[in-house]
């Protein structure tokens, strides 16, 4: 009943670091990359690999997620003619109708091509461009570009959007210490809640050693979520498990999954899953459905060395029974799906 989305920007090289963290608790991130930054070999991943940056870039983020960050990183939400400055004190200025599209469909065919991924969301940069006069249009051509959904600003609270085009996080990670214990001190069940923290991986860099920003703060917020039964997800993951649980038919008897995934509900104290195309029936003898069914995404828990070996102990002390399992390709179990 709790799900988590982290977003982070630019494709900086401080994205290494983080996503050791990442892989360490299994957190699938999104990365939302600037395109001319990678053609133009500036600032990125590649510093720290001994290959080509779209080589670096697919092996750093091959277990995470890419998103559209625009081509040149242009302040979409001022107009042509319009200026401003950024945190550093340089002019920043604004650009039109068809030049604002242009860096976000740009970047969309270059992210694509280059890195054989599929950009569906666009993050903003610098700023949101709902104040633009003609934001409408805008975003009508983004959509017919193919994008679903796009990051705006932050609402300080736990809701999934109403509007996917204006989908607010949470909070930046700096203020994740405060967001987080309030979101794990909230009890599980219920609709699903959403946790959304977005961010720059080279903020952590420039903390230093203040722990209430760095790295280890980071690690602090993902080890209180792993613990707490967190299903972590990247961006589409969380918008196509939504969009599949609005799919399902509920009557009476029965639930119908009609979406092309596994979806996972609590029907009168029970937990179970209803795979793609399927159906769930309530009770051999058709017993109405007291309520309707509460729909949660089950934990997945990520297997090492440190607790392979007990598995069985662990999942009973700390979760209930495990119900699904990936293994490698020496039967060793590297990941479960547990039931809460």
């Amino acid at each position: 009943s709790k799900a988590a989305v982290f977003a982070y920007d630019d494709g900086v090289t401080d994205d290494i670091a983080l996503i050791k963290l990442f892989d360490k608790y299994g957190v699938k991130g999104t990365f939302n990359l600037v395109g001319s930054r990678l053609e133009n070999n500036y600032k990125n991943v590649a510093e720290e690999m001994n290959t080509d940056v779209y080589s670096a870039v697919k092996e750093v983020y091959k277990n995470h997620e890419i998103q559209n960050h625009t081509y040149t990183h242009k302040p979409l939400y001022l107009m042509e003619g319009e200026t401003s400055k950024d945190s550093y004190g340089n002019i920043l200025t604004g650009c039109s109708l068809a030049e604002a599209a242009e860096e976000v469909t740009k970047n969309k065919s270059f992210l694509e091509e280059k890195l054989g991924v599929s950009t569906r969301g666009i993050a903003w940069p610098n700023g949101y461009p709902q104040v633009r006069t003609d934001y409408d249009e805008l975003e009508r051509l983004v959509k017919e570009n193919g994008h679903e959904y796009a990051r705006y600003k932050e609402s300080g609270k736990f809701t999934l959007p109403d509007n996917w085009m204006q989908w607010q996080p949470t909070c930046r990670h700096i203020d994740a210490p405060y967001y987080t214990k309030q979101f794990v001190s909230m009890p599980n069940g219920g609709d699903l809640k959403l946790y959304y923290v977005w961010g720059h991986a080279y903020e952590f860099t420039n903390a230093g050693a203040d722990e209430s920003k760095n790295l280890t703060m980071m690690e602090n917020t993902l080890s209180d979520l792993y613990y707490d039964n967190v299903w972590f997800a990247s961006c589409n993951e969380l918008y196509d498990y939504i969009h599949a649980v609005n799919q399902l038919e509920i009557t009476d008897t029965q639930i119908k999954n009609n979406s092309a995934q596994t979806i996972y509900v609590h029907v009168n104290g029970v937990n179970t899953s209803i795979k793609a195309g399927e159906s769930y029936t309530v009770g051999d003898k058709g017993e109405e459905i007291a309520e309707r069914p509460e729909i949660v995404p089950l934990p997945e828990i990520f297997i090492d060395d440190s607790n392979r070996e007990n598995i069985a102990a662990y999942t009973e002390r700390d979760y209930g029974d495990l119900i699904m399992a990936s293994y490698d390709g020496d039967g060793r179990l590297i990941k479960a799906v547990l039931a809460d």
